[in-house]
């Protein structure tokens, strides 16, 4: 896959991150593009399916929109499951964000993650990244959701 850098005019972004563009396809960081590369090679071999990059969610409370979250990816993850319907696995839905530590911090980010855990009942799978590894390798990704809450409590 080819690659190349955004003409970037204008001030640095608040985070640093440089866009970049992949076939044509314009990403918020290299981190993203990279990211974005992992999926499409677990798409080409099974193990996700129905992969789709800026998913729109409006967080509605008594039908008035309060804000909207655009997740960085949505995919289904097959998941081992019971064969009681004659398989061992099924799909699961997934909403990945990456982020690095500074980001994942923001006040409106969080807010915005506790209602969608609130309101629709996804919880994030925030894919974060080393700061030594600028963007290049995958440190870990992490399942946001109540338990862990709780947990830095």
């Amino acid at each position: 896959m080819r690659w190349r850098r955004a003409i970037h005019f204008g001030r640095r972004s608040k985070y640093g991150n440089v866009r970049v563009v992949l076939d044509g396809i314009r990403f918020d960081s290299k981190w993203e593009r990279d990211y974005y590369q992992q999926l499409k090679a677990r798409e080409a071999a099974g193990e996700i399916r129905g992969l789709q990059r800026q998913v729109k969610f409006d967080l509605r409370v008594n039908s008035v929109l309060v804000c909207r979250y655009v997740s960085d990816f949505t995919y289904e993850e097959r998941e081992a499951g019971d064969t009681l319907c004659g398989h061992d696995w099924h799909w699961k839905y997934v909403v990945a964000d990456c982020k690095s530590a500074s980001t994942r911090l923001e006040p409106g980010y969080r807010l915005k993650r506790k209602l969608l855990r609130a309101l629709r009942g996804i919880d994030i799978l925030e894919v974060l990244r080393s700061k030594r590894s600028s963007g290049a390798g995958l440190k870990r990704a992490r399942r946001v959701g109540p338990e862990v809450e709780r947990l830095r409590r």
